[in-house]
């Protein structure tokens, strides 16, 4: 009975681990789609041959951050496909999570697509930087950065930044 119990613990977990998948992946394509849209009238600015090929761009260059940083590249069909490159091991899943998360707010904050992508590529990379150098979780350093991004200048005291508006 313990290695039925066991099996039906480790299948129930990879059901919802692949559950909370899905949802990560449709988050990152609607918070890429929300940040392609605002700028998809520039799509000749930026020398592409097409709207539509401007707005792809957007999750792609995205996805390309993820598969640097983790060794998969998520796939048009949500797959993850190993690069075989030299990447940090990280985890797809919350790279994909706080790209989209840092993407979001970046745009409904105003910036320019490109800006919302390039901050939330920065962001992402320097949480991860942050969380290898001070020894902390990834997770939790890249929640004091969703943070700071709205305001939140307590959260990022602690890694020496200071974003108070009276020392800028």
């Amino acid at each position: 009975f313990w290695l039925l119990i066991r099996g039906a613990k480790g299948l129930i977990g990879a059901v919802k681990s692949s559950m909370n998948y899905i949802e990560v992946l449709n988050y990152f394509d609607s918070a890429f789609g929300q940040v392609a849209e605002r700028g998809v009238d520039k799509w000749s600015d930026m020398g592409y041959q097409s709207a539509q090929a401007y707005y792809d761009s957007f999750s792609e260059r995205a996805k390309k951050v993820t598969a640097d940083m983790s060794g998969f590249f998520p796939e048009e069909n949500g797959t993850l496909t190993r690069t075989n490159m030299a990447s940090l091991g990280m985890n797809p899943q919350q790279l994909m999570q706080y790209q989209s998360q840092f993407a979001q707010m970046s745009s409904s904050m105003g910036t320019t697509s490109e800006q919302a992508l390039k901050l939330s590529e920065v962001l992402t990379k320097i949480g991860a930087d942050l969380a290898s150098v001070k020894n902390m979780e990834f997770e939790d350093v890249w929640k004091d950065m969703a943070s700071g991004l709205v305001g939140m200048s307590r959260t990022l005291d602690k890694y020496g930044v200071n974003i108070r508006n009276a020392n800028m």
